[in-house]
C-alpha cells in the first residue's frame, strides 16, 4: 500500500522498489497456486485497489507460465499486472462507490484511468514497455468496443489481452456495493458466454491455469458417468460440485445426484468433455434444465 501511495497522489511510481514485490508474488504462486483464489476472497472495500493489483499480478504470472511465456519475461509480466490500474488510484474514492449507474463525469474519469495511469508510468523509472502498454490497453476489447482507444485486437498486445481477462475475473469475484461477488466457476462461465470481449484461446488457457471448471461444464466421472458442474466446493475452490445425469456404458439417463468432489474420495473426475462430440448440440439449453433445481445439501 505504501508503494502505491505515490500513484494515488498522481506522482511517478517507484518501479525499482516494486520489483522485489513482484518477485515475492511470483515465488508465492510457484509454491501454492491456490493462494490466488484465496486472495480474491480476502479483499475488503478499503483494500480493493491494492489487493486487486496484487491478485492480477499473481494471475498474470500464473497465466503466462501456462502459456509458455519465457521465464526471463516473467518479471515484466508481473509488473504489468501490478501496475495496470495505477490510474484508478488518482480517482476520488467516492467515484463509483455507491450503488447505481455512474454519473457522466464519473464515467469519463473511470474511462480515462488507463491514459492517466500510462502518463504516471511514463514518468516513472524502472517500468518497462509491457507494463506501459498493458496499463493503457487492458480495457480494450477484441471487437473494438473497449476504451480508451476503441481499437480492435490486432492493435494491442497479447499481454493486454491477458490482463483484460485477469482484471475482469478478479473484479467479478470481488464484492462491490452494487453486487455480490460471483464464485470463481460462475465468473468463468459468465466470461465464456460473452462474445467479442476476450481472446478465446487465452481465456481457455486462463481457465486451465486456475484449475477451475466453469458452471455448466460437461464432465466425465469414474464409472463412465456424465455430470454437469454446479459450482465449486466450499472446502476446495479448485474442486467442483457436480450433478450426475447419465451413464455412457448403456447410454441411459438416470436420476441425478449431486456430488461435492472436494469432500468425497469415493468419486473421481476423469476429464472435461466437448458436448457436441457426445451429441449434446443444444448443451446450453440442456445444461440449464439439468441445473434448474436447487443444489442438494
Amino acid at each position: 500500500m505504501n508503494l502505491f501511495e505515490d500513484a494515488r497522489l498522481g506522482n511517478a511510481v517507484k518501479g525499482d522498489e516494486m520489483a522485489p514485490l513482484v518477485s515475492q508474488i511470483s515465488d508465492s504462486v510457484s509454491i501454492d497456486p491456490t493462494i490466488i483464489l484465496n486472495m480474491a476472497r480476502l479483499k475488503s472495500e478499503d483494500e480493493h485497489s491494492y489487493l486487486h493489483s496484487v491478485a492480477v499480478c499473481a494471475l498474470m504470472i500464473t497465466l503466462a507460465r501456462k502459456m509458455g511465456v519465457p521465464e526471463a519475461q516473467m518479471q515484466e509480466v508481473g509488473m504489468a499486472g501490478l501496475l495496470h490500474d495505477v490510474g484508478k488510484l488518482s480517482i476520488p474514492d467516492s467515484t463509483g462507490s455507491e450503488p447505481g449507474a455512474l454519473e457522466k463525469a464519473e464515467t469519463a474519469a473511470v474511462q480515462n484511468h488507463p491514459q492517466r495511469g500510462h502518463d504516471i508510468l511514463s514518468s516513472s523509472k524502472g517500468v518497462g514497455d509491457i507494463a506501459l502498454e498493458v496499463c493503457l490497453r487492458h480495457h480494450e476489447k477484441m471487437d473494438g468496443t473497449g476504451f480508451p482507444g476503441g481499437i480492435r485486437a490486432d492493435n494491442f498486445s497479447i499481454f493486454s489481452r491477458m490482463c483484460a481477462i485477469c482484471d475482469d475475473y478478479d473484479d467479478l469475484t470481488a464484492s462491490r456495493p452494487d453486487r455480490y461477488a460471483l464464485s470463481a466457476s460462475a465468473a468463468l462461465a459468465q466470461m465464456q458466454a460473452v462474445s467479442g470481449h476476450y481472446d478465446k484461446l487465452i481465456l481457455r488457457e486462463f481457465v486451465d491455469s486456475l484449475g477451475i471448471l466453469p458452471v455448466g461444464s460437461l464432465l466425465r466421472l469414474d464409472r463412465n458417468e456424465l455430470a454437469v458442474v454446479l459450482g465449486e466446493s466450499p472446502s476446495d475452490y479448485a474442486a467442483p460440485i457436480v450433478r450426475t445425469f447419465k451413464s455412457l456404458d448403456d447410454n441411459r439417463r438416470f436420476e441425478s445426484k449431486d456430488i461435492d468432489l472436494g469432500r468425497t474420495r469415493s468419486r473421481k473426475l476423469v476429464g472435461l468433455e466437448d458436448p457436441a462430440e457426445l451429441g449434446f448440440y443444444d448443451w446450453k439449453i440442456y445444461s440449464a434444465q439439468l441445473m434448474s433445481k436447487p443444489i442438494a445439501a
